[in-house]
């Protein structure tokens, strides 16, 4: 993760994947994951505004 210089982070994911038959299926899982990821810093934004 970095500072977007605005800031905003940003969050960097990167996979290199081989056999390349594989990617497809990897692809899903990472779209899964950064679902996962943005629930949890959505959430947590919500409980840090309330305090």
């Amino acid at each position: 993760m970095s500072d977007d210089g605005n800031g905003a982070t940003v969050f960097v994911w990167i996979a290199d994947i081989l056999p390349a038959s594989l990617a497809d299926r990897t692809a899903r899982m990472m779209e899964l994951g950064i679902d996962a990821v943005r629930r949890t810093l959505e959430s947590a934004d919500r409980v840090v505004g309330t305090r």
